[in-house]
């Protein structure tokens, strides 16, 4: 809610710069913009703040210095918080290199003006919005490390898609999607970290990530707006899109810390429709690795839904709903039973390997030196 309450302006405000950039010109914006700076100003004049250190310069320095150390040495000894530490750098690459490209893209590829392109980016601010309003109101139930990679791999694969745009609308939903997609990652890592991190620790954890992650921002426009010369503003997004896929992957899937925070507990605190598709596994495979395979799928499917929205528009929605319509029929006759089995099936694929139909619901296959062996009470075949 906090998130929400910090980016609610953020709809508002450059929709309204488009109109006054069309009314009063650029001069106007910026000192307009100084301004707000000015009124933020008078607002932290109000707060009240407590000082650890005194007028030795020198010692404070000194111990602040001796603090850098002593919290990059607890995040490297900690493999969850290295963990978190290290997946962010995609992210942030991804990010700061989609801000240098996103005007060039909006105006100089797809060409559009400067109330539509106020619009564009206050759509950011509605995904913003809606995705901190549902993690307030239903986010608590959601696995932390799932919320966290993907809103990572989201956000890296919906920039693709961004590149993709062809139109204006489609430049909007991509935005609105970008912007969704962040907050989970942002939420997400931000309530992680409160959870696992010392009180003590915790203000130091988050400014040292800030600090570590200064110079990916410096970086990533000077080399993709360098690449967009070259290859195209397209291309460039694409590559940069695919470097934060594979660079979330290798960090998120690496290492087992994070994925155990919500892995060793109940599943069934989270959401039914969560636990259903992203939680669910098989018994006999590992639950790790079946939440990977989960996650992986829900990615491929979404990314293909959203270029599928970008090029087809309005009829997409026609062979989502039927989708739909096919699911929740297909759910109903589950229930009903229709979609079990029907017993002579099952009688039939028990008398396999000489198995009585009487026996069969208590044989258990296992695999000797003389081939498949069944056991069963009191009775043992080899075939």
């Amino acid at each position: 809610f906090f998130a929400a309450m910090e980016t609610g302006t953020e709809i508002f405000g450059p929709a309204l710069a488009g109109i006054l950039a069309l009314v009063k010109g650029y001069s106007f914006l910026v000192y307009l913009d100084a301004g707000t700076y000015f009124v933020s100003a008078l607002c932290m004049m109000g707060l009240k703040l407590t000082y650890r250190f005194g007028s030795d310069t020198d010692s404070a320095r000194r111990e602040t210095i001796a603090q850098i150390v002593e919290v990059f040495r607890y995040i490297r000894r900690d493999q969850c918080q290295w963990q978190l530490f290290l997946l962010i750098f995609p992210s942030v690459l991804v990010g700061a290199g989609l801000n240098a490209l996103q005007t060039p893209l909006a105006k100089g590829e797809i060409g559009i003006n400067d109330a539509q392109f106020g619009t564009f980016q206050s759509v950011w601010g509605v995904g913003f919005l809606v995705a901190s309003l549902l993690l307030g109101w239903f986010g608590h139930g959601m696995p932390r490390s799932v919320l966290i990679v993907s809103g990572f791999l989201l956000g890296s694969i919906l920039t693709g898609g961004m590149s993709l745009s062809r139109s204006y609308e489609g430049l909007l939903l991509s935005a609105f999607a970008v912007g969704f997609a962040n907050t989970l990652n942002y939420v997400g890592i931000a309530t992680v970290l409160m959870r696992i991190t010392p009180d003590y620790f915790l203000g130091r954890v988050i400014s040292l990530r800030q600090v570590a992650l200064s110079g990916v921002r410096v970086v990533a426009p000077l080399l993709f707006g360098s690449l967009a010369d070259l290859i195209g503003v397209r291309e460039s997004m694409l590559l940069m899109a695919s470097i934060g896929v594979a660079g979330t992957a290798v960090a998120a899937f690496g290492a087992r810390p994070m994925w155990e925070l919500d892995l060793g507990g109940d599943s069934a605190t989270a959401s039914v429709m969560w636990n259903r598709f992203v939680c669910s596994y098989s018994p006999e495979f590992d639950r790790l690795d079946q939440l990977r395979l989960n996650v992986s799928s829900i990615f491929l499917a979404g990314f293909g839904a959203l270029i599928l929205v970008i090029r087809s528009g309005p009829r997409a929605a026609f062979l989502f709903a039927g989708a739909a319509v096919v699911s929740v029929l297909g759910v109903m006759l589950r229930r009903t039973g229709l979609g079990e089995a029907p017993d002579s099936y099952k009688r039939m694929f028990a008398t396999v390997g000489n198995v009585s139909p009487v026996n069969a619901s208590n044989s258990v296959w296992t695999k000797g030196k003389r081939g498949l062996q069944s056991k069963t009470a009191g009775n043992r075949t080899d075939s």
